[in-house]
């Protein structure tokens, strides 16, 4: 099926990796492993705390969701010009 005059298709908007700037590539592994660190977190607290835990696996929920939507989501797009846009 041949593709309509004027979309793109999905190897047309991925950059390839050597085309994103190093920096962006260093503050994704930074926010994967800040992501992953939290997960850790998460674990250790939901099977050692038996009460009382969701505030604090919740306030950890909200940060892990908060660096999904602002560096992989690229929400700040939809305010116009965000630090990362170049």
């Amino acid at each position: 099926m041949k593709p309509v005059t004027g979309t793109t298709t999905d190897s047309e908007r991925t950059p390839s990796p050597d085309s994103v700037p190093k920096g962006r590539l260093r503050a994704g592994y930074a926010v994967f492993g800040a992501l992953v660190s939290i997960k850790i977190v998460e674990y250790l607290i939901a099977t050692a705390v038996r009460t009382g835990d969701w505030p604090y696996l919740t306030a950890l929920a909200l940060i892990s969701a908060g660096l999904i939507v602002y560096y992989f989501k690229h929400i700040y797009q939809l305010w116009g010009r965000g630090k990362h846009d170049e």
